[in-house]
């Protein structure tokens, strides 16, 4: 929990994307090596495959989404 209140505070996100976070926080340590698995991470541990991590980004970055409009014609 140190690092999901770490990550709060440095990015200055607010307090309520704390399950986002949390949610994150176990997503990232899933795919990285530690001493309980030799030579691999967790993910790759379960599932026999290397955990693919490009798609990882700052926590608390802006995003911007578009939404298409879908014009309707009347008849």
């Amino acid at each position: 929990m140190n690092v999901v209140r770490s990550m709060l505070n440095e990015r200055k996100v607010p307090k309520t994307f704390w399950s986002e976070a949390a949610k994150w926080c176990v997503h990232i340590q899933n795919r990285c090596p530690t001493s309980a698995v030799e030579d691999k991470t967790p993910e790759e541990a379960w599932s026999n495959e290397k955990p693919v991590v490009g798609y990882f980004r700052v926590f608390g970055c802006v995003a911007h989404v578009h939404i298409y409009q879908i014009k309707i014609e009347a008849n």
